[in-house]
């Protein structure tokens, strides 16, 4: 069966987090049925006073952490350039961070053009933290894109050839119940568990952390003989620093897990290291080799740093993202494009 990618659950999020702002404020939005693969996703049409304006922009919609940079977030036009670049209807890129909640924009027709002008063609359109776009800000972003179109000219055959398209599948209908007939023997356990979802929530953790400690246990022997290999390495010592190292990366792996976020990079470092001094152990009481013993000693020595610059690169990183979150949500506060801001 055909995979959903991954990015489509943001990619989603934030248009219809776009959709929903313009279409609140009155506006008329037509979505693109495959809009990224032609670069945009949305037709927005102007709306005043209960009336169309005639004014008609295009909407490109990006979503996720890999859209920010250090002073805001970027979109790369790619092959998109020169249609953004030529259209008589103004493209406007769209960024939707997810964790803060919040769309930021930039007029990628202007940016492009006048780049381009300058003889200067960007690999990246730059969108400024302070350009959010919100229900404080909307007025004022449509005001900015109808006096860019004026001074673009008249627009010549806006939207002539939209065309949305929607599939619809049937279904069997069957004298079944709605969801289908129940399975006697197993339905009273599925009750129970659906209804106790802590209790299910809390057994499943117990048992995730007896299989850990219960396999801590079983290898801790194998770390001590490593150790006792080393001269200078302290078994129990050695021991606790794995552990200690260990223990630290289960827990940032559970809490970027609940934040939402990717644990690859800690899961990686840690289980890795000790997987591999598990292994590198496992080698040498099998095959007791001069090389073996030579890659010990490497390891050994290796270890160490990775577990002490690991740890500090890491509270950095952890940091700095902390600073760079705080500094997002002083910018969304202070555009005044969100009014809960001001609770």
């Amino acid at each position: 069966m055909p995979s959903v990618h991954e990015n489509r659950i943001p990619e989603r999020k934030g248009v219809n987090a776009t959709r929903s702002l313009f279409e609140a404020h009155g506006h008329i939005v037509a979505e693109i049925s495959g809009g990224s693969d032609f670069g945009e996703d949305l037709y927005v049409s102007f709306v005043e006073g209960g009336e169309r304006t005639g004014v008609h922009i295009a909407v490109q919609v990006k979503s996720g952490q890999s859209f920010r940079r250090a002073n805001g977030y970027g979109v790369a036009p790619a092959k998109h350039a020169l249609g953004w670049r030529v259209t008589n209807i103004p493209v406007v890129c769209v960024v939707y961070d997810l964790e803060m909640r919040a769309l930021y924009w930039e007029n990628a027709t202007a940016f492009l053009r006048d780049r381009f002008d300058a003889g200067k063609p960007p690999a990246t359109i730059a969108i400024a933290r302070s350009r959010v776009l919100g229900p404080g800000t909307l007025d004022a972003f449509v005001g900015e894109m109808s006096d860019y179109l004026e001074v673009m000219g008249t627009q010549r055959g806006a939207l002539s050839k939209l065309r949305l398209s929607a599939t619809r599948r049937a279904g069997l209908v069957d004298d079944a119940p709605v969801g289908g007939r129940p399975n006697e023997l197993f339905a009273p356990v599925a009750k129970f568990l659906d209804d106790h979802p802590r209790v299910v929530k809390g057994f499943l953790i117990g048992l995730m952390m007896l299989i850990v400690a219960v396999l801590l246990v079983y290898m801790a022997p194998t770390f001590v003989s490593f150790a006792d290999r080393i001269p200078f390495l302290k078994p129990f010592n050695f021991l606790a620093m794995l552990y200690t190292y260990l223990s630290t990366g289960i827990a940032l792996a559970i809490y970027e897990a609940r934040a939402g976020r990717s644990s690859r990079v800690i899961k990686a470092f840690t289980f890795g290291t000790v997987s591999v001094t598990y292994f590198v152990e496992l080698g040498l009481q099998a095959f007791d080799s001069e090389l073996l013993s030579s890659i010990s000693l490497v390891w050994a020595a290796v270890v160490p740093a990775i577990v002490h610059y690991s740890l500090l690169l890491g509270a950095l990183y952890f940091i700095g993202r902390e600073v760079d979150r705080r500094r997002r949500v002083k910018a969304r506060r202070l555009s005044g494009a969100y009014a809960e801001d001001d609770d």
